[in-house]
């Protein structure tokens, strides 16, 4: 019995020991409220590394955002001015186009007026101004000669003066001036 005693002391005192041992709840309380306070100031300072970090990188981000837009804006200016280019050209050869053939259209309309007038003349008043037609053709003659001398034509002749001393001789002037210069309106001869 006494060795039952002895087992129930040892038991007795091992468990107060171990009684004594364990923390009470004030103690395991406050290391519980060291430890959150510890793991807020843990928490705080990692957001803060974060937001250090968070802040130049979406200032870059804006920046290259921004480098984007400028890039896709002036992409878009090529572009359109690429277009436009296009269709003013194409518009502009064809403005150029029927000019030309406007021109075309009216030379051949005043060449044809032009033989029209010619033919007016009559062949008796050519034969009696023989010597004035001569005349008028050997000077629209050298005339031509020194032009291509020149490396001219008549066509870039911006005026020619004629001076008769009888008006009586322009119907044949006339008529040799339209075989060298048929381009040209009535007005401009």
């Amino acid at each position: 019995m006494k060795a039952i005693k002895l087992l129930s002391i040892a038991l007795a005192l091992t468990s107060g020991f171990s009684l004594l041992a364990q923390p009470k709840f004030a103690d395991v309380a406050l290391q519980a409220k060291s430890d959150v306070e510890a793991a807020e100031r843990e928490l705080a300072n990692l957001r803060s590394d974060i937001a250090d970090q968070k802040v130049p990188i979406s200032i870059r981000l804006t920046e290259l955002e921004s480098q984007v837009q400028e890039k896709r804006s002036e992409f878009e200016q090529v572009v359109s001015a690429a277009e436009n280019r296009q269709v003013g050209l194409s518009t502009l050869q064809d403005r150029v186009e029927a000019r030309r053939d406007e021109n075309i259209y009216l030379k051949n309309l005043m060449s044809s007026y032009i033989k029209q007038f010619s033919t007016r003349i009559d062949e008796s008043e050519l034969q009696s101004q023989e010597a004035i037609i001569s005349e008028a053709e050997q000077i629209l003659e050298a005339i031509e000669v020194e032009l291509r001398e020149a490396g001219m034509t008549w066509q870039q002749v911006s005026m020619v003066g004629v001076y008769l001393h009888d008006m009586a001789d322009f119907a044949a002037v006339n008529e040799v001036y339209a075989r060298y210069l048929p381009m040209r309106t009535p007005a401009a001869r």
